[in-house]
């Protein structure tokens, strides 16, 4: 991965980090690739995006210092802002939620994107419960793209031209081969999202998370600093909690994986799921849902047993039938990548906003090129 250069985020410190519990493994570093064709991209998001948008086009992050200078020099094909509290880079923080835009760096950078005829996406990555922060900054530019197709809808009641961009993958990181069944049965049998939601409902579910552990589950966090004092009284092994999980080493970690078991959680929304839920297929894992989890369309990718009964004999039947589990995941991912990886979404925006997209075409088989 292209490290990103001239980041201002501060460092943690050696005691904060050795408070916190994180997966120590040797994350997998991707061998840099040429972008799938020769756009140049200026982002303002976060890494998750900028990591994935790599592989597609050549990107440059805009910081609040070098903005104007990327728009003069830097042959920008588009602006593309997501949806994030702060940059990639650590700039950016809070921009996007000011209530006046006119003469924040923000609005003052997109105001000269159309004097310099540059064109500006913005696309809406969050859950609807985010909308009003964000709504300043969708108002100034006038158009979203939305990974929640009801904030598509509400926008449009607002008279706000919106168009349906739903979460996507970049298969040139998530992504696994085909494996023997020996090689299947030594990965980690069942990942577990939102080890925070395992510690604060202590005591309520405590008998199902042990069945979990029976059968292989490990539990980690890819929102929430986990620290050792959490977990303290969990009835769980310590080797099964991996912790807090940044986006790189939730890429390793998937390669690893076999399920993922989404948990029932008042803290993540719709949204967020989804876009573990592509991740998780496109990396050859079968996706499991707890009992009454919510994730909208894209619950055609995953298994929805109706009660705890059928979710551990689900469990089971990956455990014993490997052609049952490969047909499972191999159909799943097919899908996927079919339609729901960061180049389809690339070819949408620049359909929506009338640009010319031939270069991305040409290189239309790169969006599947790890099937």
């Amino acid at each position: 991965m292209k490290q990103l250069k001239h980041a201002k985020k501060q460092l943690q410190s050696v005691s904060s980090l050795s408070k916190q519990i994180s997966w120590l493994t040797e994350k997998s570093e991707i061998v840099s690739k040429q972008p799938s064709s020769s756009l140049n991209i200026a982002l303002i998001s976060g890494e998750e995006l900028y990591f994935s948008l790599q592989y597609e086009a050549n990107t440059i992050v805009l910081t609040e210092t070098n903005w104007m200078w990327v728009l003069k020099h830097g042959g920008v094909d588009l602006i593309l802002i997501e949806s994030c509290s702060v940059a990639s880079t650590g700039d950016w923080v809070m921009a996007q939620t000011v209530s006046d835009l006119k003469y924040s760096p923000l609005g003052m950078l997109i105001k000269a994107a159309r004097q310099y005829h540059v064109p500006v996406a913005y696309w809406f990555t969050l859950d609807e419960i985010y909308l009003p922060q964000y709504e300043p900054a969708i108002k100034w530019i006038g158009h979203a793209f939305c990974a929640d197709d009801r904030v598509a809808v509400a926008l449009r009641k607002q008279a706000i031209s919106s168009t349906y961009l739903p979460p996507a993958v970049q298969p040139a990181l998530f992504n696994k081969p085909i494996l023997s069944k020996l090689e299947t049965h030594m990965l980690k049998r069942v990942i577990c999202d939102n080890l925070f939601e395992v510690i604060s409902s202590k005591g309520l579910r405590d008998s199902f998370y042990q069945d979990l552990q029976e059968f292989g589950a490990h539990f980690y966090d890819s929102r929430n600093r986990i620290e050792h004092k959490d977990v303290k009284e969990l009835q769980l092994s310590s080797e099964r909690l991996l912790g807090s999980l940044d986006f790189q080493a939730r890429v390793a970690l998937f390669q690893q994986s076999r399920t993922l078991v989404i948990l029932k959680s008042e803290k993540i929304t719709r949204t967020e799921l989804q876009w573990s839920i592509v991740e998780a297929i496109a990396s050859h894992m079968t996706v499991l849902l707890d009992i009454k989890v919510d994730v909208g369309k894209y619950d055609s990718f995953c298994l929805k047993p109706g009660n705890q009964n059928q979710f551990f004999a689900e469990l089971i039947r990956y455990d014993k039938d490997y052609l049952y589990y490969q047909s499972v995941s191999q159909k799943m991912r097919d899908e996927v990548l079919i339609k729901h990886t960061f180049f389809h979404r690339l070819m949408t925006i620049f359909q929506q906003l009338g640009l010319p997209f031939q270069d991305l075409n040409c290189h239309s088989d790169k969006a599947v090129r790890c099937l």
